[in-house]
C-alpha cells in the first residue's frame, strides 16, 4: 500500500502498472484521520522516502511520530531530524541512495525479530518524546519567552464562543 500524494506517486503508479503489479499494490492518495489509521493498521513496515536536502534534513515529519507511536518499524534516509526523533528505532539508508533504501527495506521485511525489536523500541521512544507533561512545560516556556511574561499560575477559564451567532 502506498499512502500519500507526494511528487513521485504518479511515477510509482505507472511503474507498478508497467510491472503488472496492479493487483498487488494499492495507491490510496492522501489520507487523514480514521482512514489513515485504518491504512496504517495494515502495515508490516513503513518507509519514509524523503531524501536528504536542506529542508528535509531539519524538519520533524509526522510519519516519524506516527510510525513510532503505532509500532511500525521503518526505514528512512539518514536525516538529522529523522535520526534525532527515531534514534536507534529505525533503519537508515546511506547517502540518499534509493538502492540502499530498498536494501534496508528488504532487510527489515526479511527479519521478523528486527521488525519486532524496532517496533517495541519505537513505541517506548514515542512515549518519551510525546510526553505531554514535559512538552507542555517546554511550550509554556517558549510562549513566556516570546511574550516576555510569565504564564498565570492558575489556568484561565475557557471562553466559549457561539460561532453560529458570531457569523
Amino acid at each position: 500500500m502506498i499512502v500519500g500524494s507526494g511528487t513521485e506517486a504518479d511515477a510509482l503508479r505507472a511503474r507498478a502498472q508497467a510491472a503488472g503489479l496492479d493487483d498487488y499494490v494499492t495507491f490510496t492518495g492522501f489520507l487523514s484521520g480514521d482512514d489513515l489509521l485504518a491504512a496504517f493498521s495494515t502495515f508490516d513496515v513503513g518507509v519514509i522516502p524523503d531524501p536528504k536536502n536542506s529542508y528535509n534534513d531539519k524538519i520533524s515529519m509526522n510519519k516519524h511520530f506516527e510510525y513510532l507511536t503505532l509500532g511500525i518499524p521503518f526505514v528512512q534516509f539518514d536525516l538529522t531530524e529523522g535520526r534525532r526523533i527515531a534514534d536507534n528505532c529505525s533503519l537508515y539508508a546511506r547517502e540518499n541512495s534509493p538502492v540502499d533504501l530498498a536494501l534496508q527495506l528488504g532487510r527489515l521485511v526479511d527479519d521478523e525479530a528486527l521488525r519486532s525489536t524496532l517496533a517495541r523500541k519505537g513505541v517506548a521512544r514515542a512515549r518519551t518524546l510525546l510526553d505531554w507533561d514535559r512538552e507542555s512545560g517546554q511550550l509554556i516556556a517558549a510562549y513566556e519567552k516570546v511574550l516576555g511574561r510569565k504564564a498565570p499560575a492558575e489556568p484561565l477559564e475557557p471562553v466559549l464562543v457561539d460561532v453560529a451567532a458570531a457569523a
